[in-house]
Formats: C-alpha cells, structure tokens, sequence
C-alpha cells in the first residue's frame, strides 16, 4: 500500500536553501503554434466587437488568442465585464485604458485557474512512491516544473513532499503562469482558511505560520520553488524534467495546440519521466504510456526528440 502525505514522518533538522538554475540552463526556443492550422470555432463563439475587445486585451498580456478556444473565452467574457462593472466590451476596453492596472484582474477573470493542495490524493501517493524518489535514488537534482501553476498549491504540495523524504535540497522546482497575479501570490505562500482544507494536518503544523484567517507557508519551503510568467503557446524550451504537472490547462485550448502542447511536454521530459494531466484530459501522443490515473511515463528508451 503506497503511503499517503499524512502517514509520512515529519522532516527533521534544517532545510538548505535551493540555488536555481534559469536562463543559463534552458535554451529560449519558442513553440511554433503560428504555423499550426487552428481548428474553427465551436458553439458560443465571441461575436466580433467581443472578439475584436478579447484580442486587445491578450495582446496587452502577450498571450496568443488564437490558441484559445473561443467558446470558453464567451463564456468567461461576463465574468470580465461585472469585474470591471460595465455593461459592454466598450465600456471593457475604455475602463482598462483609462486605468491599465486593472489588466491583469480582467486577463485573470478571462483566463482562469482552479488549484487546491494535494488534489487527487492518489496521483500524490503514486508521485510519493515512483516519481519523486527518482532524486533521492539517482542521486542527482531532480528537476520539477508544474505548468499553469495557477496560485502554487500543487507545486508546494510536492516541495512539502519532498521535504518529508529528505531531499528538497537536491530538487529544482518551477511554476509557471500566463497570469502575473497568480505567480505574485504564488510566490508570497500565503493562503485562506478555505485554501488549507485539503492539508493533512501534520503538515499545516509543520510547514505553515498561522496569522488571524491566514496561514503563510514556510519560508524554506517557499524559497525551493521558482516562478516565471509564461504563456503555455510560447513556452521555453526547459530541457529535461523529470516531472511535469500540467492539468486541466490544455482543455482551455484549441484542439491543434493543445495537441502541439502535449508534444513539446513529452519532448522535454527525461526519458522515463512522468507528466501529470488532469481527469478529463486525454493524450495521443506516441512515447507517452499511462502508468496510473492522470499520470502518463515517457518511454525509457527515448532520446528526447519531438514525436510525430
């Protein structure tokens, strides 16, 4: 029986604090999702003046609205516009010109992300017992990267995990995120009451400061992870992770560059490597085998090179 999170012993003793390795180690080669032939709308697509306010406002953000599946997009659009209380994309675009600080509240209403700690406690059980003690085994850095990282819970929740083994020290964490807002309270740790419900409670004790409704994550534990704001149509190519976490992100794209996506994760990861996705999300492409539910390993035998 693989043991979970709170059956785990506490860490004792210090944590080293983590130098990261960025620019240096990875080469800036973007995707090229522009050649790709997007798919055409499905229903509840943006009428134009929608689309036209939509295309602005992704431009504002450098994200690619063509990779973006418009009927999500129509769908988030009213959530957008109560944000900013208008009544129409007019009033949208002449309320973000008039003051730019609300862009990135407008793009996170638009482009959202759903998060919690530990979710789906068995992907973390099978993480705990196959993909994590790769580090520990091989004896060196075990590189990690959660894309669309949203607010950093899960990406936390594998640092937690691998403090509990004994080998943050010998790990390299990133999360990634188009939205600027998420990545800066992604990196401040602090979280709601509401937040911390799926914690076991060994490590709410042992790894979080409670202060009023608020509980602030550790600062050893919080200073192992690096952030980057990244949109997922114009990724740098990381080199070899051997674990990505990338869930429910792809659904939110059209059908051909989610596709490329799940190419260019599985050309990144190790061989033998693993790439978490989420429930509903299923992948096709040729190298990738699942190993447990959500969870896809790359053939060992593989070099790395892009499948097709």
């Amino acid at each position: 029986m693989i043991p979970s999170p709170v059956e785990m012993p506490a860490l004792k003793g210090s944590f080293k604090h983590v130098v990261f390795a960025d620019s240096t180690r990875m080469g800036r080669r973007p995707l090229n999702f522009a050649t790709l032939p997007i798919s055409p709308p499905m229903g509840n697509t943006l009428p134009p003046e929608a689309k036209g306010f939509v295309q602005w406002l992704f431009e504002q953000s450098g994200l690619n609205l063509s990779c973006y599946r418009e009927d999500t997009l129509a769908r988030r659009l009213p959530a957008c516009l109560r944000m900013l209380r208008v009544h129409s994309v007019a009033g949208a675009r002449k309320a973000l010109e008039e003051n730019r600080g609300l862009l990135e509240s407008a793009i996170g209403s638009l482009v959202i992300g759903v998060t919690s700690f530990f979710r789906d406690a068995a992907v973390f059980e099978f993480l705990a017992a196959h993909a994590l003690p790769l580090g520990s085994e091989s004896g060196r850095t075990l590189r990690i990267w959660s894309l669309g990282c949203s607010d950093g819970q899960e990406i936390y929740s594998i640092a937690m995990l691998l403090a509990e083994m004994s080998c943050l020290d010998r790990a390299e964490l990133l999360g990634t995120d188009c939205r600027i807002e998420a990545i800066r309270r992604a990196r401040r740790g602090i979280y709601s009451r509401r937040e911390i419900e799926s914690l076991p409670p060994a490590l709410l004790r042992q790894y979080f400061t409670a202060s009023e409704d608020a509980f602030e994550l550790n600062q050893p534990v919080r200073s192992a992870v690096h952030w980057r704001t990244a949109d997922a149509t114009q990724l740098i190519e990381p080199g070899a992770w051997d674990l990505i976490v990338c869930r429910n992100l792809a659904m939110y794209l059209a059908p051909m560059c989610s596709t490329e996506l799940w190419r260019n994760l599985s050309n990144g990861l190790r061989p033998g490597g693993y790439l978490v996705v989420g429930k509903a999300e299923h992948l096709g492409i040729a190298g990738l085998r699942p190993v447990a539910s959500c969870i896809f390993q790359k053939n060992p035998r593989l070099n790395g090179t892009t499948l097709r």
